[in-house]
C-alpha cells in the first residue's frame, strides 16, 4: 500500500524495497525523502516486521511526530484489516530523536549506570549557565594556588583574548564539547599529546604529524588555485582584452603562477609572495570595452586577491616558526595543563548536574553508549538484549550525525539480522558547529555500491529527482554548486551523483506558474555608491582594476554606522522587491495547498520568505 496517488520513481522504489543489510540513500532537497521513509516503514510492516522491532531515529521531535502521523493515517485508510490494526501500535512505536531514544534506554537500565531514573534533561540555556558556573569554579581554584595560577596565566597568554579569559573559556568549552562527541576521546587526546611530544624532539616540521597535516591542507589550497588559474588563462585567450590591461594582467598571472609552482616549499612560496607586489593600477573600463572582458577582469581581481591574501597574509607561516611554537607549547607544559583544565572543568560541570539530578544532551549519548558500546565495554547482558531488540533501524538526516551517535547505531545493529537504512544529503549539512560530521555520510556512501543483488551488504541509492522547484531554479543551483562544492569544500564532488534532476510533469511545468518572474534574481548592494567611488575619467591612468577605497583615521569608528547603513539599504531593496511582486498587474500566480489539494492563488505576503544568514 502507498499514499494515495503516489507513484514512486525507480530510485524511490529501490529505496523503499531494498533489503540489503546496510542501505545509505543520498536524498537531495525536494526528492520526496519523507514520503520514501513512510513508504519504507509501511512496507516493513507489510512484510511482517512488528512496529516495536523497527527503530526510527529522526533529527527533530517534529519530524518524528509527522512521520508517525503520516504512517498512522495511511494505515487507518488501508483496506486490509491487519494493517489497519497496526496503527495504534505505531503510535507508541520507537520513532523519536536520538536523544529521546537514549533517554528511554538510560531510564530502563539506570540501575546499571548508577543513575536516578527520574533525572531531568537540561535545556541548552540551563546547561550553558551550569557550564559558566563550572568554569568560574575552576578559575577561582587556580587563583588560590600560586603554582596553578602561574600555569593558568600561561594558558591565558596563549589562548586568552588579552583583556579577559573569554578566549580561553571558549577554547575549553569547544574542546570539551568536541571530545564528548567521540566514542573514544581518551585515545584521541593521548594521540594529540604524543604528537606534540614527538614534534618537540624533531628538527623538521614537515616530518611531524602537525607538519604533514599543515602541508596537506596547504597543497589542497594550491591545487584549487592552480585549477582556477588555468580556467582563467584559458578564458583570457578568447576575450578581447584592452591593450592597456594586457601587460599588467600578464605580470599578475606570472606572479600568481610562480607562487603556486613553488609548492610545497613553503619558504620559497613566502619569499615570492612577500616580495614586491607587481600589481599596478590599471586603466578603468570604458563603455566600448567588451562586457565579457570587463566581467573577466572583475573575476580575476577577486581570484588574484584571494591567492595573495592566502599566501602573503597570515594563513601561511614559515615552518621554522611553526616548529618553534610546537616546541614551546610542549616545553612549557601548557598543553598538558590545558588537558587538565578541560578535565577539571568537566568534573565541576558533572557535579552541578549531579546535584540537580540532570543530564544534558551529550550525557544522554554518552550514558547510552556506556551500556552498549564496544569501546566503552558496555554491559554484555544489555548488549545482547539490545542486539536482538530491533530488526530494522531507519536513520533520518544522517549527514548531521556525530561520531558517538553513529557508534550507538552501529552497536545496536551489531546483530547479523539487523538492517540499517540511513538517509541524508551531505549538501544540506548545517550542524558542524554542533560537531556533526558529514564525512561519516560520505565515507559510508563511498564504501557502498549501487548493487541490487542480495550479496551486496552495503548498498547506496541516489534520490536526485527534485519535485519542488522550477526547472530554471534547479539549473541555477546545479551550475552554482558544481563550481564551488568539492570534496575538500563541502565534503563531496557535486558533479558525482549529487546534482539535482528536475522532474517533469510537476506543477512547476505549468506555463503560468510564476508568470513574469525570473527564476533567480541577484541584487547586489554596493558598499560605496558610484558617486563616492570616483572612478575618474575613462582614459585616466589613475583609474584601476581595484575599486577605490576610502581610508582614514576614523575608518574603524565609522564601521558600525556603515554596517547599519548597509542593513537599511538591504531592507529598502527587499521592501521594494516585495511591493513589486505583490502589486504586479496581472497578479503573480502561485500554488498553495488547500484541503489536501494544490490550487492557484494570487501571490500574497504570506507566500514570501526572507532568509537571513544570521540574526
Amino acid at each position: 500500500m502507498s499514499e494515495k496517488g503516489f507513484q514512486p520513481t525507480p530510485s524511490q522504489q529501490k529505496a523503499i524495497t531494498a533489503s540489503n543489510r546496510s542501505v545509505i540513500v543520498s536524498a537531495a532537497a525536494g526528492s520526496g525523502k519523507t514520503r520514501v521513509l513512510v513508504e519504507r516503514y509501511i512496507r516493513l510492516l507489510a512484510d511482517g516486521f512488528p512496529p516495536e522491532k523497527i527503530l526510527v531515529i529522526t533529527f527533530t521531535r517534529k519530524a518524528a511526530a509527522q512521520l508517525k502521523e503520516r504512517t498512522m493515517r495511511e494505515l487507518f485508510k488501508s483496506a486490509e484489516p491487519e494493517m489497519k490494526q497496526l496503527a495504534p501500535r505505531v503510535a507508541v512505536a520507537p520513532i523519536s530523536t536520538i536523544h529521546a531514544f537514549c533517554s528511554q534506554l538510560i531510564r530502563e537500565f539506570s540501575s546499571m549506570l548508577g543513575l536516578d531514573p527520574s533525572f531531568a534533561t537540561l535545556e541548552e540555556d540551563v546547561a550553558a549557565d551550569m557550564m559558566e558556573r563550572a568554569f568560574r569554579r575552576i578559575s577561582a581554584k587556580y587563583a588560590r594556588s600560586d603554582e596553578l595560577r602561574v600555569k593558568y596565566e600561561a594558558l591565558l597568554r596563549l589562548f586568552g583574548s588579552g583583556r579577559d579569559d573569554s578566549g580561553l573559556k571558549a577554547m575549553v568549552f569547544e574542546l570539551f564539547e568536541f571530545l564528548r562527541t567521540l566514542p573514544d576521546p581518551d585515545t584521541l587526546t593521548a594521540k594529540w599529546l604524543a604528537s606534540y611530544e614527538n614534534a618537540s624532539n624533531s628538527n623538521n616540521f614537515a616530518e611531524t604529524d602537525w607538519g604533514r597535516l599543515y602541508i596537506d591542507a596547504m597543497q589542497k589550497r594550491v591545487d584549487e588555485f592552480k585549477k582556477g588559474l588555468n580556467e582563467r588563462i584559458n578564458t583570457y585567450g578568447s576575450l578581447s582584452i584592452p591593450v592597456k590591461w594586457q601587460l599588467q594582467l600578464s605580470d599578475e598571472m606570472g606572479y600568481i603562477a610562480e607562487i603556486l609552482q613553488s609548492s610545497p616549499d613553503i619558504d620559497a612560496m613566502l619569499k615570492i609572495a612577500d616580495g614586491e607586489w607587481v600589481g599596478k593600477r590599471m586603466p578603468s573600463k570604458k563603455p566600448e570595452h567588451d562586457p565579457r572582458a570587463v566581467k573577466w577582469k572583475d573575476e580575476w581581481k577577486e581570484f588574484r586577491d584571494s591567492v595573495v591574501k592566502t599566501f602573503a597574509g597570515d594563513w601561511l607561516t614559515p615552518p621554522a616558526e611553526l616548529l618553534a611554537d610546537l616546541k614551546r607549547f610542549w616545553a612549557g607544559g601548557s598543553l598538558q595543563f590545558l588537558k587538565q583544565t578541560v578535565d577539571e572543568f568537566g568534573a565541576a560541570y558533572a557535579a552541578f548536574k549531579k546535584n540537580a539530578n540532570a543530564l544534558d544532551f551529550s550525557d544522554l549519548e554518552r550514558q547510552a553508549y556506556k551500556l552498549i558500546g564496544e569501546i566503552s565495554g558496555g554491559e554484555v547482558a544489555v548488549k545482547q538484549a539490545l542486539e536482538t531488540r530491533f530488526t530494522n533501524i531507519l536513520m533520518d538526516e544522517y549527514q548531521d550525525t556525530n561520531p558517538l551517535q553513529d557508534a550507538i547505531v552501529d552497536s545496536l545493529s551489531a546483530g547479523e539480522d539487523v538492517r540499517v537504512f540511513r538517509v541524508g544529503d551531505v549538501k544540506q549539512s548545517i550542524y558542524r558547529f554542533r560537531h556533526a560530521e558529514p564525512d561519516l555520510f560520505e565515507d559510508r556512501y563511498n564504501a557502498s555500491e549501487d548493487d541490487e543483488s542480495e550479496n551486496c551488504l552495503a548498498r547506496s541509492i541516489d534520490l536526485a529527482d527534485n519535485f519542488r522547484s522550477a526547472l530554471p531554479i534547479v539549473a541555477f543551483v546545479n551550475e552554482t554548486m558544481r563550481r564551488i562544492m568539492t570534496r575538500d569544500f563541502g565534503g563531496a564532488m557535486y558533479a558525482e551523483g549529487h546534482e539535482l534532476r528536475h522532474m517533469f510533469g510537476s506543477i512547476q511545468d505549468d506555463p503560468e506558474y510564476g508568470a513574469g518572474l525570473p527564476a533567480v534574481s541577484i541584487s547586489l548592494v554596493a558598499d560605496v555608491s558610484p558617486e563616492d567611488a570616483g572612478e575618474g575619467d575613462d582614459g585616466d591612468e589613475g583609474g584601476s582594476l581595484d575599486d577605490p577605497e576610502e581610508t582614514g583615521d576614523g575608518a574603524q569608528d565609522e564601521e558600525s554606522a556603515e554596517e547599519l547603513d548597509r542593513t537599511r539599504r538591504e531592507a529598502a531593496l527587499i521592501a521594494k522587491e516585495i511591493m513589486a511582486l505583490t502589486s504586479a498587474n496581472p497578479p503573480v500566480q502561485v500554488y498553495e495547498e488547500s484541503g489536501g489539494k494544490l490550487i492557484k492563488s494570487n501571490l500574497k505576503y504570506g507566500h514570501i520568505t526572507i532568509l537571513l544568514s544570521a540574526v
